[in-house]
């Protein structure tokens, strides 16, 4: 079964599944398997994160994507719709770069000291000599099974470096975790400007032909200020770009944003080795700031900073979006292979 014919029959599911309603309520909500009302939903938030691939091809770094779709309730931290996590083991090119990125961890014997889990974000916070090191990454919705809850408790008082090695685990909530206290473990240089990515996106793609991996807050504004926007998302938004047009696309961009959360769905090294000739900005939270990625074909690491740890870890664990987190204690950080303008 191809890609397209994949998707063909997950809608017809997902339409099965809303014609019976009151009976699949009952038996998802007997055993925990909401997220099967909204199997659509985990198409849409997962597969945007992957490259188009087209009819029929797959390789062994891109293997299909509905092949290890793990049905359980959750919500994707986008823009708040139900989400079912991927599991997805590292191959490739993805598993070099997530031995890379934590082979440059600067503070990876730091003590971990708090993790706060939500059902939008992880975050981690460590010492070292005194000094607190705080990361953040999505969730994308995944919810951790029992084992993992005891994970987490376990994990307090152990380094950095062994949560992060959650990293290259398959479980989605694994993954995320690993995110965080990798995260964690990045020391951005000093004095970088507070630009959010989308000025970044709009200066660089005013005369140029742009691609943004996600349906992100800001599209509609960025659409108005680019010469092209390509909106690589499979829910139905308006101004999508057909999955089967996405390699060719990227192919010829001279902008790409992509979201961070690429790194927790397996596709950030496919993206990067696939739009070499772009510009290429990797956005928000979950975006490691480790000078890897510039080897990989970032042009930009437009993360944040966690500047009050107290209040946003007590937000993450109150389910806040990152819109309502910022306000709490989160800084921008836009750090660039080449000056970037503040």
């Amino acid at each position: 079964m191809d890609y397209f014919q994949q998707l063909l029959a997950i809608s017809n599911m997902h339409k099965f599944v809303l014609d019976n309603i009151g009976q699949f309520r009952l038996i998802c909500k007997a055993q925990n398997l909401m997220a099967l009302f909204s199997t659509t939903h985990a198409i849409q938030s997962q597969a945007f994160c992957l490259p188009g691939r087209r009819l029929g091809q797959h390789s062994s770094d891109n293997p299909p994507i509905f092949s290890r779709i793990r049905l359980m309730p959750c919500q994707c931290s986008h823009n708040g719709h139900v989400a079912s996590p991927v599991e997805r083991c590292a191959e490739g090119s993805e598993s070099k770069l997530i031995d890379g990125l934590l082979l440059s961890m600067d503070n990876p014997s730091a003590i971990i000291s708090d993790i706060a889990v939500g059902s939008h974000f992880i975050g981690v916070r460590a010492e070292d000599n005194g000094s607190a090191c705080v990361g953040l990454a999505s969730t994308l919705g995944a919810v951790p099974t029992v084992e993992e809850r005891s994970m987490v408790d376990d994990l307090i008082g152990k380094p950095l470096c062994e949560a992060a090695e959650e990293l290259k685990e398959p479980g989605a909530f694994s993954i995320s975790l690993g995110a965080a206290a990798l995260n964690a473990g990045m020391i951005p240089p000093q004095n970088q400007p507070n630009i959010e990515a989308s000025r970044i996106m709009a200066e660089k793609g005013k005369n140029e032909e742009t691609v943004l991996v996600g349906d992100f807050p800001f599209t509609g504004w960025l659409r108005g200020q680019v010469k092209a926007l390509h909106l690589f998302e499979l829910k139905k938004v308006g101004g999508g770009t057909p999955p089967e047009q996405w390699d060719d696309i990227l192919g010829r961009c001279k902008v790409l944003g992509l979201t961070g959360t690429t790194l927790i769905t397996r596709a950030m090294a496919t993206y990067l080795e696939k739009s070499t000739q772009a510009y290429t900005i990797v956005i928000g939270p979950t975006t490691p700031m480790s000078p890897v990625l510039f080897s990989h074909g970032a042009d930009v690491l437009a993360g944040c900073q966690v500047v009050a740890p107290d209040p946003v870890f007590a937000g993450i664990r109150k389910g806040m979006s990152f819109r309502e987190l910022k306000k709490l204690g989160i800084r921008f950080i836009a750090w660039s292979k080449n000056p970037v303008a503040g």
